[in-house]
């Protein structure tokens, strides 16, 4: 059992949203929702109106700069399983917290699709 865990990790990617996953990026939006689920971790991807909207929202957020007012710079990543390309979660790993958000919100947030649980 500890060989099939190993190999199940190893068939998970980390790769940053990008247009070209955006059919996949919004099937997995609309499992979340079809679920009445709340999407952690994916810059409120299912609060998006679209995908450009998103993904601009996304970027936007990579930098201090030009962060949305009152949240953290962070990075979106997501977890995908290379043998069928397949989103099976994403991450948010923010940086440059103030210690109330290091101690309310944490560096990484993070949501699985209910199908891959």
């Amino acid at each position: 059992m500890e060989q099939n865990n190993l190999l199940t990790q190893s068939d998970i990617c980390l790769i940053q949203p990008s247009e070209q996953y955006q059919h996949e990026i919004m099937d997995f939006r609309e499992e979340f929702l079809r679920n009445h689920e709340t999407a952690y971790g994916t810059e409120q991807l299912t609060d998006a109106v679209s995908f450009e909207e998103w993904l601009k929202n996304v970027q936007r957020n990579e930098k201090k700069e030009t962060a949305e007012n009152g949240r953290p710079p962070s990075y979106e990543f997501m977890a995908i399983r290379k043998s069928d390309r397949r989103i099976v979660g994403m991450i948010n790993v923010r940086y440059d917290l103030t210690e109330e958000m290091y101690r309310y919100l944490g560096h990484i947030g993070y949501c699985v699709r209910k199908s891959e649980r």
